[in-house]
């Protein structure tokens, strides 16, 4: 605790950018050996998560302008368990005061996974509530499919762009993750 090794990180970033490729670096918690691989409802947690990303932010200021910082919401569950939205809005509010802290540029993206269930969308919509639009910058589309993903996407990117918009500002969304089943769909056969 306290203490970081930066040397796997910059070696990496120095390849991508002798590559000409923008690194577009996952602000994560739990450090390798941690029990809890995500922050506890217990201020401590959150305060050494916001610590590790202020020291990040700040030491690659300079040559990273876009984080996207993990407190993506559960939203393709399905079940009825709705995560506890002080807890997330907590992490996301000291996480991205952390952030901007150390760089007031940043630009920063909150994951969402999708496809956006029921579940998905009252947590997401309870995150709005709480005031998580004004912590990031993106909206950071998690899309993972195991059918063509053409057939469902204008949807969602409807129903993320309503559900900003009935709590205020109507951010860019960006697919910052994505993948496709190889595998035959269910129906196909």
């Amino acid at each position: 605790p306290g203490m970081y090794d930066w040397t796997r990180p910059d070696q990496v970033l120095a390849r991508f950018e002798q590559a000409g490729i923008q690194w577009f670096p996952v602000l994560s918690f739990g450090a390798s050996g941690a029990e809890n691989r995500e922050p506890t409802s217990g201020s401590a947690d959150i305060d050494r998560f916001a610590e590790f990303i202020h020291q990040a932010v700040s030491r690659y200021r300079e040559r990273l302008p876009f984080w996207e910082l993990w407190i993506e919401p559960p939203l393709s569950q399905d079940s009825d368990q709705i995560p506890d939205p002080d807890h997330q809005f907590a992490v996301l509010q000291v996480a991205s005061q952390a952030a901007w802290r150390a760089d007031p540029g940043v630009r920063l993206s909150m994951a969402v996974a999708v496809p956006v269930s029921a579940t998905g969308r009252r947590s997401l919509e309870r995150l709005f509530q709480h005031g998580a639009l004004e912590h990031f910058d993106v909206l950071g589309y998690h899309y993972y499919r195991d059918s063509p993903p053409e057939q469902d996407l204008p949807a969602e990117l409807a129903l993320l762009r309503a559900l900003m918009a009935r709590y205020g500002t109507v951010k860019p969304v960006w697919i910052t993750e994505t993948g496709v089943s190889s595998g035959v769909p269910p129906d196909a056969a």
